[in-house]
């Protein structure tokens, strides 16, 4: 996560140096989601299998990291083969990524962390984009990527998928 390097000594010294920070952090983001809205009712289903997702190209698109030809999956989807993006944000302005294994079967989040997910900020925003949650990047990475390092990648249980969900 860019900055955490530099914050992280700061964090200590306000949370302590046991790795607390994380905690604090991951709970405090835990409490604003369930004041929020459910997003998740009005993303794109994944489909069940990579065949199928790819003859739905008006809704899918390949991630631009992890995918057949770069296959950049380690940080945010290890273990997956491909993962597929919906073309365009939900009417709220979410997401959805699908990832599938080396078998084209959709890798699910309550077996793995790295299976895909659905992110309350669309990558690519959405129009207007001057709005809260429409920025392109960087509103997803503050409300889906950040979150997942804090609750999900650094934590002491890596792969702990109860604590992902």
């Amino acid at each position: 996560m860019p900055l955490a390097w530099y914050f992280k000594s700061q964090w200590e010294r306000e949370y302590g140096n046991n790795g607390r920070w994380k905690e604090h952090f991951c709970h405090d983001w835990s409490q604003q989601e369930s004041y929020a809205d459910p997003f998740t009712r009005v993303v794109s289903r994944c489909p069940c299998t990579l065949q199928q997702a790819e003859l739905d190209r008006g809704l899918f698109s390949p991630d631009l990291e992890c995918n057949v030809i770069d296959r950049k999956c380690d940080t945010f989807h290890r273990g997956a083969q491909h993962c597929l993006n919906t073309g365009r944000p939900s009417i709220g302005g979410s997401g959805q990524t699908c990832c599938y294994d080396d078998y084209g079967e959709l890798l699910q989040t309550a077996d793995t962390m790295y299976g895909g997910r659905p992110s309350r900020a669309y990558i690519y925003g959405k129009h207007p984009y001057k709005m809260r949650m429409m920025i392109p990047a960087l509103s997803e990475w503050l409300h889906d990527t950040m979150p997942f390092f804090f609750c999900c990648k650094w934590q002491a249980e890596e792969d702990n998928a109860d604590t992902c969900q």
